[in-house]
This record gives structure tokens, sequence and C-alpha cells, in this order.
């Protein structure tokens, strides 16, 4: 799903809200943030991003390259445990300034049974 306009990201953010226990969507979301240009026109508006949500800073050579950016990125949630992207997602919907409408309990993912076997054989394959 591209972001191209504040409605596609604001339904993005809330499909994020329902399911924050599939790492997938939130991979999926934050790969989406960081290659839209709509939201960080230049790589080094995703800097600010990159501090205060996932208190973390790259190197200037992947600062260069959003690819680079969203392989780092990607790692980085990938090796999140459940509290620390509890943590991460608050931010995230703190420096968007995104009113979190449904706080009651997070729906259970839904999402296709090969992308999670595909990930769970990733996290095993360690």
């Amino acid at each position: 799903m591209l972001i191209e306009n504040e409605n596609d990201f604001r339904n993005r953010l809330i499909e994020l809200n329902r399911k924050k226990n599939s790492i997938e969507m939130v991979i999926g979301t934050n790969l989406t943030i960081i290659f839209s240009k709509v939201i960080f026109k230049k790589n080094s508006d995703i800097e600010d991003y990159l501090n205060k949500v996932f208190e973390t800073n790259y190197l200037p050579y992947v600062m260069k390259s959003r690819s680079l950016i969203g392989a780092r990125l990607t790692r980085t949630i990938y090796n999140y445990d459940k509290e620390s992207l509890n943590i991460m997602l608050k931010r995230l919907f703190d420096y968007f300034d995104f009113n979190q409408e449904n706080k009651g309990q997070p729906e259970i993912s839904k999402e296709k049974p090969s992308i999670s076997k595909w990930i769970q054989g990733i996290k095993n394959g360690q």
C-alpha cells in the first residue's frame, strides 16, 4: 500500500494500531513510511524519525540509501521483544501525533500463514 496522501497515511496507522502484535505489519508499515517521498522528502529527514522512534542512528553511507535504511530498520524491529515493540509503537504514534482511537485489546493477526511461517523460519535460522 503506497502512501499518496495524508488520508492513506492515517489509514495505515489505524491498521497498524489494530494489528500491533503482527511483526509483519509493523515492519511493512515502517518500510512504507521510510520509502514514502510524501512523508520524508529527503533522506536526511528520516534521521530525526529514526532517532525519536527507534532511538538509533546509522552511518552516513546507510543514510544515503532508503533501501539500506529499510534493511537495517527491518533487522532492528525483527530483534525487538514484545515490550520493546510496544514502546516503539507508542513513540511512533507520538511522533506522528496519532490519536489512538482503538485502545482496546489488539486483534489477533490475520496475516497469511505463509508470511508468518517465513518470518518464523528466519528467526529459527539464526
